[in-house]
């Protein structure tokens, strides 16, 4: 299973808590933050005789080997300085970073190398009072680091499709071939691939044979690099749903959204009927379930646990 983008929620939500908490304190929030004047986790001191402005790895520690500022060249040419900074990237103390580093190499590793990856890029976070917020202000304060990303994503036949003002962040796409490049340049934080895997590799089943989006499963398992899309399965003559949901398809998505709305399928083989809280098999994405009839859908709405 792919967990990039769940990861990168996560980190996503702690670096958001950490930049509002003072913010939240300012207002007289009782968030368990540090003090307005304190530094939140993610921030670097940009101020003359203060840090180095090394990269972050979001625990407030330094991640070796990731360039801080002005202290390595701005685009090294030697594999060997790539790879170092891969593997500082690697054994990051922070879980979520090495996940993501790991699942982004594999996927670059085997996609083609003209392949375009879509990327979110996390830059090194500079001290900011949000509780006298201006927006212009805080663009303005990002722009030089996102600006040299931006001219090495771009030298190296990419394209930013988007910046982050509230956290320092990107959204790109770059060649697979240069990925690993990322690693080394500066204020670089984490890089996540938000590319499926199976987008840009060709995947080992027969693609006819499974709807647009779909990945077979495999007793009862989705394979590597496809998400499960879980159901409670309704016992007709019991009238009740299974007490512990199932994988009844996959998907190729990185990550799948989830809603209020329990929706209702059936198998078209089998005719087993399945009820799901957030992603349901859908053709064309996923093919072999229909949405329930009328009479299907009543017998489950309200339908007790089994046992």
């Amino acid at each position: 299973m792919n967990t990039g983008l769940n990861a990168l929620r996560a980190r996503a939500a702690g670096a958001l808590f950490a930049i509002l908490s003072p913010a939240l304190a300012a207002c007289g929030a009782d968030a368990g933050a540090p003090s307005p004047g304190g530094k939140d986790a993610n921030a670097i001191d940009t101020t003359e005789g203060g840090s180095n402005g090394s990269s972050q790895d979001g625990t407030g520690e330094g991640v070796p080997g990731l360039a801080p500022n002005g202290e390595v060249p701005v685009d090294p040419g030697g594999d060997r300085e790539v790879e170092s900074c891969r593997a500082a990237a690697e054994g990051s103390s922070n879980e979520a970073v090495r996940q993501a580093t790991a699942e982004a190499i594999e996927l670059a590793r085997a996609a083609p190398p003209d392949a375009r990856l879509e990327i979110w890029v996390e830059l090194a976070n500079p001290e900011y009072d949000f509780g006298n917020l201006d927006i212009s202000e805080r663009e303005a304060q990002l722009d030089p680091s996102q600006d040299r990303i931006a001219a090495l994503i771009e030298e190296h036949g990419g394209e930013v499709t988007g910046r982050m003002w509230l956290i320092n962040a990107m959204n790109a796409e770059l060649p697979a071939q240069h990925l690993a490049r990322v690693f080394c340049w500066p204020d670089v934080v984490s890089l996540d691939v938000l590319t499926p895997y199976w987008d840009v590799v060709t995947p080992p089943w027969d693609p006819t044979s499974v709807g647009e989006r779909e990945c077979p499963v495999s007793d009862g398992a989705c394979p590597a690099h496809c998400e499960p899309i879980e159901g409670l399965a309704f016992d007709v003559e019991a009238a009740c749903l299974a007490p512990q949901p199932s994988v009844v398809a996959c998907d190729r998505a990185v990550g799948l959204g989830s809603t209020a709305d329990f929706k209702c399928r059936a198998n078209e083989a089998t005719g087993a009927i399945f009820w799901f809280g957030g992603a349901a098999p859908t053709a064309p994405a996923q093919l072999g379930y229909r949405e329930c009839t009328d009479l299907e859908r009543a017998g489950g709405v309200s339908a007790p646990s089994c046992g």
